[in-house]
């Protein structure tokens, strides 16, 4: 007989953008909607195991725009442990299109990145590090983000291996 592994149940949140400019007044007229909702959800489905988080937790990829993100997501981990009565979930997170900071996009460096896009042979050239100043600049761009997830109760409770790009990780 083979024995079945223990579910693993998820929530998944995204496009949180923390720092639009709306969010200032936006976040506490929606806040309490969406405890609410993830109060009917946890009835349903809960409790999570692991959230995981796929991009856009911020609007412009700064520090200040990570460290403010950093306490709206402990809030909704807090309500979300309240919620299962156990510990909060494992935050899983990637980064998403606004997680970078805006490199000059009159780079020749960042324009030969863009044109690399659409070529994936030169885009693996370019990123795997000869030469090393494209792998520099996404390193740059997401710099305020790789602080951010490093930073993350994840790393002192499973062991996370990081990929050749930011955000790119198994565990």
């Amino acid at each position: 007989m083979v024995a079945m592994a223990p579910a693993l149940r998820w929530l998944h949140l995204c496009d949180f953008h923390q720092g639009q400019p709306s969010q200032n007044w936006l976040w506490p007229q929606v806040r309490e909607q969406f405890f609410e909702d993830l109060s009917k959800l946890a009835r349903v489905s809960g409790p999570w195991d692991v959230v995981f988080f796929t991009g856009d937790l911020v609007n412009r990829g700064s520090e200040a725009e990570f460290e403010a993100f950093s306490k709206t997501i402990e809030e909704i981990l807090s309500h979300l442990t309240l919620l299962c009565g156990r510990v909060a979930p494992l935050l899983l997170a990637v980064p998403g299109n606004h997680d970078l900071v805006r490199p000059n996009a009159k780079l020749p460096t960042i324009q030969c990145l863009q044109r690399a896009a659409a070529e994936p042979e030169l885009l693996n050239y370019l990123l795997d590090g000869a030469p090393p100043d494209y792998k520099q600049a996404v390193d740059a761009a997401f710099a305020p983000y790789v602080k951010w997830w490093s930073q993350q109760p994840v790393h002192n409770q499973l062991k996370v291996h990081r990929g050749c790009l930011p955000g790119d990780f198994s565990t």
